[in-house]
Parts: C-alpha cells; structure tokens; sequence
C-alpha cells in the first residue's frame, strides 16, 4: 500500500512530490484532463517561497509578470501607496502544476488524469483507508486501499455551514491580454499617473474590500489583469468586474491566461487530520485572508506534511500518532499566521472610498501593512502618521474602534493558536470550537447587509 492523493491541483501535487522524495509509492487521481485539472489563474508567490522549493530557475516558465513595484491607488483622490520591490512575482498556476507533476513522475509518482477517486473509509491506527477508483474506458469503480489519503480536491462552491457566502468569500478573476494598440496603452498609463512594469492596483471600485489591478508589461506588449469583490449581493462578480475593465481600455486583445471563482477567505473549521485522510488545499480552507493567495499555504503544508510522515520505511507504514501532530503544528504556525488577519480584513471590508483613502495617508493600510501582507509575514502594530490623523479624524473617527478591537482579537488568535493541541481528542475539538467562536466575532464589523455596493471610487478609467 502506498499513498494516495485526490485531485492534481497545487496543493495535491505539492503534497504527492514531497512524499515521493521520501520514498512513498503515489498515485495522483484528478478527475478532469491534464489540460482543465487545478486552478486556471495567477497567483502571487513571494520568491522567497519558489526558492525554497528548488523552482528560482524556472521563473521564466513560471512567471507572468514581475512588477518592479506595487501601488495602491485610493479611491476618490489622495495620496498612493508604492511598495519598491514588488514583494510577490505572479505565477502561472498551470505552469506551476506541469513542473510539480513532472517532477513527481521523476521521483517515482503517478498522476492518472480522467480518474474520478472518492473517499470511502478513513481508516484509524491499524486499517488503511480506501478509495474507490473510477478510471476512463474501464467498467465500473474500483476500491484501492492506501496508507494514506490526501484530500487535495478543490471545494466548488461548497463552503463550511459557520462561512457567510457575503462576507467571507471572495468572487475573483485574472487574465493576461495581449496589448492590440501600443499607443492607447501609453496614453491610459499616462493618463493615470502609471509607469510601464508597475502593478496599480485601484482600490473599492465596486465597494470595501474590491480591487482592479493592472500591470502593463513586456515593453507594454502585454496586460496583466486582476479583479475581485467580496461575494455580496449587488456587487459584480471578479469576472464581470474584468470584463467591464477591459471593454473600459479599449485596446486588449482575447486573453491568453485566465481563470477564476469564488475563494473562502476563512478556514472551513475542520481538522486537517481524520484517521489517515490528510486534508490540504481548499479542502480545510486554506488561503491567505487579504488577498486570497492559496499556493503558499499549499507549498507550506506540504513540506510540514512530510516532516511528520518522514520517510518511507521497508514496512511502509504511517505512525498515525505522529501523524496527528500535523493540525497542532500547522495552527500554531503559518496556519495560524493566516486566520490572526482575518479581524483585519473585516475591518477593511466596510471601509468606504473616502475612509479607504484616509486610511492609507494615515498609515492604517499604508506600506508597512500592505507588505506584511504581501509577503504573508505575522500581523504587527503599524506607526500612525498623526498629523494626516488629525487631517482625517472624522473620516475616521468610527473605524478607530473597530481597528483596536481587530487587534485586539487578532492577538487573542495569535495566543490560541500557540496552544493548539498536538495530540486528537476532545481538547482539540474544543480548541476548534473556540476558534470558530474567535473567528466569526469579526463579522459584526463585516454584514453584508449594511454595506450596499459603492461605485464611485477609483477605477482604472
């Protein structure tokens, strides 16, 4: 018996080739074709983390745009926010799982496309789990038993009871177009103040929490784009949000990459060890909170996943024991690095244009914060301008409260997480229950219903 994982997308692949590295027997099972199988977006990545996985020299490959720098652009004037280096580089997530497959296969893996794969017993400490198997051409499904399951299956549009489809899910979409008039593309970047090779992101064009992000590149031969708003009602979807955008500029051709969907910005509040099914991915809810970036929580849970199942013995067999280590040392780091933002990301979530443009010039979503973000670094105190504060207090003045008790909330996260037991049983399900308490106190800064959509803020005209 060996390991079994479901679905090819970033998370199961990363999961599968850590294993084979160890010496584990993998088979991969995606239901859709090569072409179709994972996501179909772009992803921002810190090089840092493609560095660590052995992937700096496939940048080329990999990449779809490197912006020299990254600036935020308020909404209804005020001053913007310039992030020099760009602290992510934008990953072709197709491209991403072609080098992870392929090098899953040279270290003794198996990807079987077309296989649809389903969970039927879990197993425990002595039995194995099993799957059953429903290749194509063959007659019927067939069960396979496993030492190990890895649930990398994407979730669709299925989402944990305790998530708000308004507030904690996020409708996003992401293109790279080829530029069909070299000239107008000038002129728009004039016009807005940009400079070829830089990432202008425009924030609240649809409302709080929803962005356009532009990023003109390759001598302005190309176009990156990314739209997003919070899954409320009256907001346009990320794709709709793109669409307009483009028919907006006016001299982008049919896109060349792209892809998008709804993303949970919350954990789904379950374990991420059930006997000897490991779930990964989308499947716990893993992404990060500001921004929706999933692949490097994917890559992070990976690495963490084969520490703790080591490497494969003559017997090839799993301590389930230390196996269930992985949901403790998973929350108290970068799991729990993740959800202590989300009490921030409520906040911001409600911000109107002009609070939104106050809050940069004050610092409140200003560089420091916006890199710890970007860069997926632990939440800290920011300095306030106090001058621009003084400028802005009755803009302000209501947020003020609910940014301290973010805080606040985010702190009293970051202590539970450290606490997280390392051992199953019911104080582990206690510790998920309180974390589900912790996490949704945030909502009363982030009702849907009491933040129609805003459309007046900037937009890339």
């Amino acid at each position: 018996m060996g390991v079994v994982v479901m679905g090819a997308g970033v998370a199961g692949l990363a999961a599968a080739l850590r294993l084979a590295e160890r010496g584990w027997s993998v088979d991969v099972y995606e239901a859709r074709d090569e072409e179709r199988a994972g996501a179909w977006w772009i992803n921002g990545v810190a090089p840092a983390t493609l560095e660590a996985w052995g992937l700096g020299d496939r940048l080329a490959e990999l990449e779809v745009g490197h912006a020299t720098a990254f600036v935020q652009v308020p909404p209804a004037g005020g001053g913007r926010v310039r992030l020099s280096p760009s602290p992510i580089v934008d990953i072709d997530m197709q491209a991403l799982q072609r080098i992870l497959a392929a090098r899953l296969v040279e270290a003794g893996g198996r990807v079987h496309y077309g296989a649809r794969c389903e969970l039927i017993h879990r197993g425990d400490g002595i039995d194995p789990a099993q799957v059953m198997v429903a290749t194509e051409g063959a007659r019927g499904a067939a069960p396979v038993a496993a030492e190990l399951v890895i649930d990398g299956r994407g979730l669709g549009r299925s989402f944990g009871p305790w998530i708000d489809p308004a507030a904690d899910v996020c409708s996003a979409w992401q293109a790279v177009h080829p530029v069909v008039d070299q000239e107008a593309c000038a002129r728009w970047l004039t016009s807005v103040g940009g400079v070829e090779g830089e990432t202008l992101s425009f924030l609240s064009p649809e409302g709080p929490w929803s962005i356009e992000n532009v990023l003109v590149m390759k001598g302005g031969r190309e176009v990156a784009i990314l739209c997003g708003a919070l899954n409320r009602p009256g907001y346009r979807s990320g794709a709709r949000i793109a669409r307009e955008l483009i028919e907006r500029l006016g001299f982008l051709g049919p896109a060349t990459v792209s892809g998008g969907g709804l993303i949970p910005l919350l954990p789904q509040g379950v374990r991420l060890v059930e006997g000897r099914v490991v779930r990964v991915g989308n499947a716990p809810g893993f992404v990060f909170p500001v921004h929706g970036s999933g692949v490097e929580p994917a890559l992070r849970l990976a690495d963490l996943l084969a520490e703790r199942v080591g490497v494969a013995s003559a017997a090839r067999r799993v301590n389930v024991g230390r196996l269930e280590a992985l949901d403790g040392l998973w929350w108290r780091g970068h799991g729990g690095l993740c959800a202590a933002w989300h009490p921030l990301r409520a906040v911001v979530s409600v911000l109107g244009p002009a609070q939104v443009a106050a809050a940069l010039e004050v610092g409140i979503v200003g560089e420091q914060s916006a890199r710890r973000a970007l860069e997926q670094l632990p939440v800290a105190p920011v300095p306030l301008d106090g001058r621009a504060l003084l400028r802005h207090g009755r803009a302000l003045g209501p947020v003020l409260p609910a940014l301290a008790s973010a805080m606040a909330l985010s702190a009293a996260l970051a202590v539970h997480h450290a606490r997280c037991p390392l051992v199953h049983g019911e104080a582990l399900d206690r510790w998920y229950e309180r974390e589900r308490q912790l996490l949704t106190q945030a909502r009363r800064w982030s009702k849907a219903d009491a933040h129609p959509p805003v459309r007046a803020g900037a937009t890339a005209r």
